[in-house]
C-alpha cells in the first residue's frame, strides 16, 4: 500500500469524494516523480558530466 493509502480509505469512509480525488492526485503525482522526473535529472547531469568533464 501506497503512503497516500491511509488519506485515501478514510476519504472513503467519510464519503469525501474531493479528497478521495485530492489522494488520488498525490499518488499519480509521487508516482510520476519516480517514474520520470528523478530518471530524468539523473541523465541530464550525466550529460552533463560527460560534456563537461572536471580536469
Amino acid at each position: 500500500m501506497n503512503p497516500l493509502g491511509p488519506l485515501r480509505l478514510a476519504a472513503r469512509a467519510g464519503r469525501s469524494a474531493r479528497y478521495e480525488h485530492l489522494a488520488e492526485q498525490l499518488a499519480l503525482h509521487a508516482r510520476t516523480e519516480e517514474e520520470v522526473l528523478y530518471p530524468v535529472a539523473v541523465l541530464v547531469g550525466d550529460t552533463l558530466r560527460a560534456r563537461f568533464p572536471k580536469d
